[in-house]
């Protein structure tokens, strides 16, 4: 079999100038363009002390550039085929959703902070950020449940003590454990994380090749990243995908984000995710009592 070679300049530029959004990008704001640094986790993040701030929790007011849709109560949870990464084949209802979307104050600025990279035309969507302990818990359980139906051998290899990886390992992957522990929160449970996509002006998302919450290779933040460096040849549209997961990435970073290594749309600020590990996290678990909600919606024009 020929060996693969690497995508050329050309098949990188045409991929930019044939796509509206990134060739406004790149006229504006080439940078964005640029391969985001490593984002591997260095270090148990769940070490770094908490001193709460007990800044608010606020509610996400749409405008016209910025759309809110709470994708569990929305949806429910979504479950794919392995071989449609874009489309859940169903969904499964979950108990204790918020019909809306909830953030810590400064996150809600930081969100309002990353529409002035983008163009006019393009908007953000946020998908998730607050969960109350009890939807991380039915998140969780519902994962490992689909973990259980869809590798089946894992369950029965941990069950007779020969399993490399158990189907906690598996869940966890995807889903922080709900955790009581107030040293070590579940990061959507502190208001600190987001889940954020790029989207049209209307508010449908733009591709990054995945769904949201696909389960599998392609939702690694830079999973196209390191199909380049193993010399896969992408196509165009995979090419387009891995800008616009750049273009995502490196705005969430200029606004003060972390990334998260797992999902191109996760962002974390303030809680342990969010801190550099020499520093202190100022967003703990917060529970629904501690939600202020603003009589105007906090993104309001």
């Amino acid at each position: 079999m020929a060996e693969k070679l690497h995508n050329t300049e050309s098949e990188f530029e045409s991929a930019i100038s044939s796509d509206e959004f990134l060739s406004n990008i790149n006229a504006e704001h080439p940078e964005l363009l640029l391969r985001v640094p490593d984002i591997a986790p260095k270090g148990d993040h769940h070490d770094i002390p908490i001193v709460e701030n007990n800044e608010p929790l606020v509610k996400i007011g749409e405008t016209d550039r910025i759309f809110s849709e709470n994708y569990y109560h929305e949806h429910g949870y979504p479950k794919y085929e392995d071989d449609n990464p874009l489309e859940p084949a169903e969904h499964i209802a979950l108990p204790d959703t918020l019909a809306d979307n909830y953030l810590r104050e400064s996150v809600v600025g930081k969100l309002k902070q990353m529409l002035e990279y983008l163009p006019e035309d393009t908007s953000l969507l946020v998908l998730d950020g607050y969960r109350p302990l009890s939807t991380q818990s039915a998140l969780f359980n519902t994962q490992y449940d689909v973990e259980v139906g869809r590798h089946p051998e894992i369950f029965t290899e941990q069950e007779s003590g020969d399993a490399e990886m158990t189907t906690m390992d598996t869940a966890r992957q995807f889903y922080s454990i709900p955790s009581r522990d107030s040293k070590r929160p579940a990061t959507h449970n502190t208001g600190g994380a987001v889940d954020v996509t790029l989207a049209d002006k209307e508010g449908k998302p733009l591709d990054l090749g995945v769904g949201f919450d696909f389960m599998g290779d392609q939702t690694e933040n830079q999973y196209y990243e390191k199909q380049l460096d193993n010399g896969v040849d992408l196509s165009e549209d995979e090419l387009k995908r891995l800008f616009r997961r750049r273009v995502l990435n490196n705005i969430a970073l200029k606004v003060g984000f972390k990334l998260y290594d797992g999902e191109p749309w996760h962002f974390d600020y303030g809680n342990q995710w969010g801190t550099d590990l020499n520093s202190e996290a100022v967003y703990g678990p917060i529970e629904l009592g501690g939600i202020s909600v603003p009589e105007e919606p906090a993104l309001a024009a």
